[in-house]
């Protein structure tokens, strides 16, 4: 298992990229649920409105005052637009910007790329991983 831990530590340096959205959003547990939460709407073709993100994140994650900091901040950095609701005018979305798109599929490549070569690395059955477990 060590050698495990010693394997993903040196590939995960090994994929820092650099990409300043990411990093935004991976700085705390709540900031990575918010990314990820609208990422996961933006794909569904949903876009999430202030009011589902607070019911998605709070009071698991984070308060409903650093929700609206981190989202009033990525929009701030320009990786979130805000829209109104063309159906509710009271309501407004959060979708990601190209370029949060942009760093957030290289991210998940690399992510990929860091577990298949961890795979690869230790090349383990599956009797050999139950075994690990124990």
């Amino acid at each position: 298992m060590k050698e495990f831990i010693k394997s993903f530590i040196q590939n995960e340096n090994d994929v820092n990229l650099n990409l300043k959205s990411v990093d935004f959003f991976n700085r705390s547990p709540e900031s990575r649920k918010i990314w990820l939460t609208i990422l996961d709407r933006y794909y569904d073709q949903n876009p999430i409105s202030f009011e589902e993100l607070i019911s998605e994140v709070c009071p698991k994650y984070a308060s409903r005052q650093t929700v609206r900091n981190i989202v009033k901040n990525a929009i701030a950095q320009n990786y979130l637009i805000k829209t109104q609701d063309k159906e509710d005018k009271r309501k407004f979305l959060f979708t990601p910007t190209d370029f949060l798109l942009k760093e957030s599929d290289t991210w998940i490549h690399s992510l990929r790329r860091l577990v298949g070569l961890i795979s690869l690395a230790f090349a383990l059955t599956l009797s050999e991983v139950m075994l690990l477990e124990v």
